[in-house]
C-alpha cells in the first residue's frame, strides 16, 4: 500500500508537473533558466528519483526559475563535458562522520567554475524514519530528497547566508517534514527576489 502511495504521488507530479526543460528548449522564455548536472551515486529507484526531480523542479519554478535537469553518470567528477555555465549536485551514500547536524541533509560549495552541493542519501532516509518509522518504504524520502535537492540549489543561487525561512530553513524538523508532504515548503518571497536578481544579473 505505501508503494502504491508512492507510485501515486509520482504519477501525480508527472500530470502535474510545472513546466520542465530537459536539455533543449522548445519555447521562448523570459524567465531566467539554470541548468542543474545531477550525479545519483547511490542509484536511486526509478520512481522514487522521479519524484525527487519533479519536487526540484516544481519548487524552482515556483520561485520563477527554469530547470534544465541532466542525469549524469554516477561518476567521479559528475561533470558535463559539452556545456559552459551549470550548478552540479551529487547525492552521495554518506554523509563525512560529525560533519552535518540532524535536520541537515547537505552543504554547498559556491566556488570555482561550476558551484556545487551535496545531498546526503542516508541523512535524507534518517530523517524521513525519524517521523515516519512504521513505513518500512520510507514512501516520503523521494519528496523529502527533492526537497533537499531545491535547498542546495538555493544555496548555490543566494549568496551569504542563505539560510532563513521557508525551505532555506538550516535544520528541519517536523514542520519541515509535514510541510513539504503538503507541496508548501518552498522559498520565501524574500529569497525569490535575492535568487530573480543574481539570474537577471548574471
Amino acid at each position: 500500500m505505501k508503494r502504491a502511495l508512492e507510485l501515486g504521488i509520482v504519477l501525480g507530479l508527472v500530470v502535474l508537473a510545472p513546466r520542465e526543460v530537459h536539455g533543449k528548449q522548445t519555447l521562448q522564455r523570459s524567465r531566467p533558466q539554470i541548468t542543474v548536472v545531477v550525479c545519483d551515486q547511490v542509484r536511486i529507484a526509478p520512481e522514487r528519483w522521479l519524484t525527487a526531480k519533479h519536487q526540484s523542479i516544481r519548487i524552482l519554478d515556483n520561485a520563477g526559475v527554469d530547470v534544465v535537469w541532466i542525469d549524469a553518470a554516477a561518476a567521479k567528477s559528475c561533470m558535463a563535458q559539452s556545456l559552459d555555465a551549470y550548478f552540479v549536485v551529487v547525492v552521495s551514500p554518506k554523509a563525512p562522520k560529525g560533519r552535518i547536524a540532524f535536520g541537515t541533509m547537505g552543504f554547498a560549495l559556491r566556488t570555482g567554475s561550476h558551484p556545487r552541493a551535496y545531498v546526503f542519501y542516508d541523512l535524507v532516509r534518517s530523517f524521513v524514519r525519524n517521523f515516519e518509522p512504521s513505513d518500512p518504504f520510507e514512501s516520503s524520502v523521494g519528496v523529502i530528497l527533492g526537497h533537499a535537492i531545491a535547498h542546495e540549489v538555493g544555496h548555490l543561487l543566494i549568496p551569504g547566508d542563505a539560510h532563513g525561512a521557508g525551505i532555506m530553513r538550516a535544520n528541519w524538523s517536523y514542520k519541515e517534514w509535514r510541510a513539504a508532504l503538503e507541496g508548501a515548503l518552498l522559498f520565501h518571497p524574500d529569497d525569490v527576489k535575492v535568487i530573480q536578481e543574481q539570474l537577471i544579473s548574471r
